[in-house]
C-alpha cells in the first residue's frame, strides 16, 4: 500500500472516531485442559498497558471461558492462558475465539488472519533482533537492515488488507504499531553503537532526531510499546551520548545504582522530555516496572510519594501502591534478626566442589541467584509450594548468591524479607568464574536463576533443575532421581 493511501486511511479514521458509541466485544477461549479454571485478560489503563496491569480474571469451567468488554475504539490487549501469552488487537463489536492445547493456539471467528499475523510477531523487536546488527558499522547499513525487517511485515499486512481479511481500523492500528516498533529498534541499535564508539555521536543524534520527528513520543493514540520507545529515546539516548563523550562511565553509572540515585535521574529525564499529557503515563509505567522487579530500592518509595503529590487523582496509583508497600515492608523486616533456620556460610570457597564437600552425605537443591536479578527474586514467592516437596524427598536448600561484596547488606536484607530458610553462600569472584566456566547453562558467562540437584556423594544429577514455581516438573524430577 502506498504511503499516501495509508495516511488517507488514518485521516478518515480520525475524522470518524469522535465519540463513537460503545459496542460489546466478546472473547471466548477453549482449552484442552479441564483443570484450567481461569485465564487473564490484560487491558490498557488510559491508553497504556501498565506492566501487565489492568488484569481481568476470566473465570470458566472445564477449560471453557468467555469475556465481554465494552469498547468505543480498538484496544491492544494480552491474553494469559496457563503459560501462553497471546497479544491481540480487539475491535468494538467483534467476536474472537481462541483454541489452545496449552502449547499452541489458533483463532476462530472474526479477523483470523490478522490475529494470527499479529500474535506471531516478536515484540518489542529490539529484544529479538539486536544481535543481527553486531557487525554493522554504518548508519546506511543499519537503516537498510531495519527497513528490510519492517517492510517484510508491512508487505504481509498489505496483502491481508487487499484481500479484505482485515478491516481499515485494524490495518491502520497494526501498521502504526509496526512503524513505531521499528523506530524503537532503530533508536536502540544506534544507541548501542554510539555507546561503544562504533558510530559518531553527532551522526547518531541527527538520525535519532529524524526518527523522532517522524514518529514522535508525544502522540495519540499510543502505540502498544510506547513506554519502551519513550525510555529508549529519552533515557538511553542521553546515556549513550554521555558514555560516548566520556561525561559518564559505566563505573559512574554503577556507582549511581549502588547509591540508589539512578531512578531519580531517569525520572527527571522523563519529566523534561515529555509534554504534560504524557508525563504521568511514562512516570507511572517507570515506577511500576522498576518496583515490580523486586530489587527493593528505597528511592522508589519517595519517588512514588512525589508522583502522588503531582497526580493526586491518578488512575495508576492503586496499581503501583502494592509494589511500593512491599519495599516498605522489606526495610521494616531488614531491622529484624535472621531466622534461626538461616545458616550463613562464613568460609571462603573458590569452586563448587569445594563448597559441596561441606555437604557430603546430604542431598541439595541449589538456587543460584542475586538481589539484582528480578526473575530470581520472583521465584522466592513460590518457595512455600516447593518446601514440602523438597523435604519429602530429603533435599536441603542451598542458596548461592552472585552479588558482589558491596551488596552484602542488600543480600542479607533480602534473605530476611523472604525468610529464606536454608544454607547461604555469598560467592567470591573466583567461585563465580569457576562456576561460569564449568557449570553454567550459558557459554562464556552465567545466566541466573539456575537450579541444581546434588546427590549424597556431591555429584550433580541436574544442573538445569526445575524452578520452585514449576512444581509439577520439580516433583517429576525428584521422583525420577
Amino acid at each position: 500500500m502506498s504511503k499516501n493511501k495509508y495516511f488517507f486511511l488514518v485521516l478518515v479514521l480520525l475524522l470518524t472516531a469522535c465519540n463513537p458509541p460503545e459496542k460489546t466485544t466478546t472473547i471466548e477461549i477453549s482449552t484442552a485442559s479441564e483443570n484450567l479454571n481461569e485465564a487473564v485478560l490484560i487491558r490498557p489503563i488510559d491508553g497504556i498497558i501498565l506492566w501487565d496491569n489492568k488484569k481481568d480474571t476470566i473465570l470458566g469451567t472445564k477449560g471453557n471461558f468467555s469475556k465481554t468488554v465494552l469498547l468505543d475504539k480498538p484496544e491492544f490487549v494480552r491474553l494469559v492462558i496457563d503459560q501462553l501469552w497471546i497479544p491481540l488487537l480487539i475491535e468494538p463489536g467483534k467476536s474472537y475465539k481462541i483454541l489452545t492445547d496449552g502449547k499452541e493456539f489458533k483463532f476462530e471467528g472474526e479477523n483470523i488472519s490478522g490475529n494470527k499475523f499479529f500474535a506471531r510477531l516478536k515484540r518489542p523487536t529490539n529484544y529479538e533482533y539486536e544481535y543481527f546488527f553486531e557487525k554493522d558499522s554504518s548508519l546506511i547499513d543499519i537503516r537498510n537492515k531495519v527497513n528490510r525487517f519492517k517492510n517484510k511485515e508491512i508487505k504481509y499486512l498489505d496483502s491481508l488488507f487487499e484481500l479484505e481479511e482485515v478491516s481499515e481500523s485494524y490495518y491502520v492500528n497494526i501498521r502504526r504499531d509496526i512503524d513505531y516498533d521499528y523506530a524503537n529498534l532503530y533508536v536502540s541499535v544506534l544507541n548501542a553503537k554510539s555507546a561503544k564508539g562504533v558510530l559518531k555521536t553527532h551522526y547518531v543524534r541527527s538520525s535519532i532526531d529524524s526518527i523522532f520527528r517522524e514518529y514522535p513520543i508525544n502522540t495519540k493514540p499510543l502505540p502498544l510499546y510506547w513506554n519502551t520507545y519513550v525510555e529508549n529515546y529519552l533515557i538511553y539516548t542521553q546515556k549513550s551520548e554521555q558514555l560516548a563523550s566520556g561525561k559518564i562511565t559505566y563505573d559512574s553509572l554503577q556507582k549511581l545504582w549502588e547509591e540508589d540515585k539512578l531512578h531519580k535521574r531517569n525520572i527527571e529525564i522523563i519529566k523534561n522530555g515529555l509534554q504534560e499529557d504524557f508525563r504521568e503515563k511514562a512516570i507511572a509505567n517507570y515506577l511500576m516496572k522498576e518496583s515490580s522487579q523486586q530489587k527493593f530500592e528505597k528511592s522508589l518509595i519517595g519517588l512514588f510519594k512525589d508522583f502522588q503529590d503531582d497526580y493526586p487523582k491518578s488512575n495508576y496509583s492503586k496499581y503501583i501502591l502494592p509494589e511500593i508497600q512491599k519495599i516498605v515492608i522489606f526495610y521494616e523486616r531488614a531491622e529484624s534478626p535472621l531466622s534461626d533456620n538461616v545458616r550463613i556460610l562464613e568460609e571462603e570457597f573458590n569452586t563448587l566442589p569445594e563448597l559441596l564437600e561441606k555437604f557430603k552425605g546430604q542431598k541439595l537443591y541449589i538456587d543460584v541467584w542475586a538481589t539484582w536479578c528480578g526473575p530470581c527474586v520472583r521465584e522466592f514467592e513460590s518457595i512455600p509450594k516447593s518446601k514440602k516437596l523438597l523435604e519429602q524427598y530429603n533435599y536441603k536448600k542451598l542458596y548461592i548468591s552472585f552479588d558482589n561484596a558491596k551488596q552484602q547488606k542488600k543480600w542479607l536484607e533480602t534473605i530476611k524479607y523472604f525468610d529464606l530458610k536454608g544454607f547461604h553462600y555469598l560467592a567470591n569472584n573466583k567461585f563465580i568464574k569457576d562456576f561460569s566456566d564449568k557449570y553454567s547453562l550459558m557459554k562464556g558467562g552465567y545466566s541466573i536463576p539456575q537450579y541444581l540437584l546434588i546427590d549424597e556423594n556431591g555429584n550433580i544429577i541436574a544442573k538445569n533443575a526445575p524452578r520452585p514455581s514449576q512444581i509439577e516438573r520439580l516433583e517429576k524430577t525428584l521422583k525420577s532421581d
